[in-house]
């Protein structure tokens, strides 16, 4: 019953609202703050199927987007927006375009249709999985669960259905964000000695970039960052530790000598947002620019430049719902109707 309240509110009263012009007015009402964009991937569906990665939006879409952003927002590389925030300058409807995981279709898809608009953009680079020519360990998890030929996996003694393959991911990812690096490693290999092998054809729509398509992206506005160097949550990395050092100072000097990008000139990336006082310090010690999470929120003046909040846009999101995302409405509703604990 939730699913379907849901589907009947994203397609019968969020094109409603947009037509009334109510995420106009709201627009309006937030001209002070600035909207970064938070992308994954950009591909091409067949016939208006589901793209295999979840995660990325179709090219279609992703132009549409651009254009309204264009349309509606000055847009300016992310540096802009994060030298202002540290020096207390306005970003009166200021936006910013950020991909994470520095994924093929980038190159591929998102960095024609920016080409052809003339819009800057930024994207965050798993320094390892480049490095080493690996897919992150995340899509690695959903490969085995979506290809696999058998009907059910056990792994670290549960067993998932999968009749319901996204769900079974997504129940997977769950359990494996709840315990530490150590065991979430465990638990991967597990699966997959249990699913068996991937065919190259199988990891294609998860590829990343490699450094020397990155290097040409930078002659066409497209800025390059840290995003860890295996993409783990850093509030689960031990404080001073080598793996702390790994996975930010190492990870940044990586990008910056394969990319010849200072690193006082670079902004880094959370991997999902999530961080603690002490990564985050470690990336303002390093000399970084800044740093962005996710919050789903505006930035606005005033923030810590070191934890700027950023927007994500779904695969799938009808034009719509990118007008909801970039306004807040439907995160607003949730949270005024969301009872909160006593």
């Amino acid at each position: 019953m939730r699913d379907i309240a849901r589907a009947a509110y994203r397609s019968g009263v969020l094109p409603v609202l947009a037509a009334a012009g109510v995420f106009r007015l709201m627009r309006w009402s937030e001209r002070s703050a600035a909207l970064i964009l938070l992308y994954h991937g950009v591909g091409a569906s067949e016939s208006g199927e589901e793209l295999v990665n979840p995660n990325h939006i179709d090219v279609t879409s992703f132009r549409w987007q651009m254009e309204f952003l264009r349309e509606n927002y000055t847009v300016v590389p992310l540096s802009d927006i994060v030298h202002r925030v540290k020096r207390n300058l306005p970003i009166d409807r200021l936006a910013a375009v950020t991909f994470d995981d520095g994924y093929l279709g980038v190159y591929e898809y998102a960095a024609p249709v920016l080409k052809d608009l003339g819009m800057p953009a930024t994207t965050f680079v798993i320094s390892g999985c480049v490095e080493q020519g690996v897919i992150p360990w995340y899509d690695l998890v959903e490969a085995h669960f979506i290809n696999s030929r058998l009907s059910q996996l056990r792994v670290g003694g549960t067993t998932y259905d999968l009749a319901n393959r996204r769900e079974a991911v997504r129940s997977f990812k769950r359990r494996i964000k709840r315990v530490g690096l150590d065991e979430r490693d465990e638990l991967i290999a597990e699966l997959a000695a249990a699913a068996g092998p991937l065919a190259a054809s199988q990891l294609q729509p998860y590829a990343l970039m490699g450094w020397h398509q990155m290097r040409e992206l930078q002659s066409q506005l497209m800025d390059f960052g840290p995003h860890t160097h295996s993409h783990p949550h850093l509030s689960k990395v031990p404080h001073g530790s080598a793996r702390a050092a790994l996975e930010i100072d190492e990870a940044s000097m990586l990008v910056s000598e394969r990319l010849f990008i200072p690193v006082r000139d670079m902004i880094f990336c959370y991997p999902d947002g999530d961080y603690d006082s002490a990564a985050r310090d470690r990336v303002e010690n390093l000399g970084l620019a800044g740093a962005v999470a996710v919050k789903n929120a505006l930035a606005r003046t005033g923030d810590d430049p070191f934890a700027l909040a950023r927007v994500g846009v779904a695969g799938g999101d009808s034009r719509a719902a990118f007008q909801d995302a970039t306004v807040g409405l439907t995160r607003r509703l949730k949270a005024a109707f969301t009872p909160r604990p006593r």
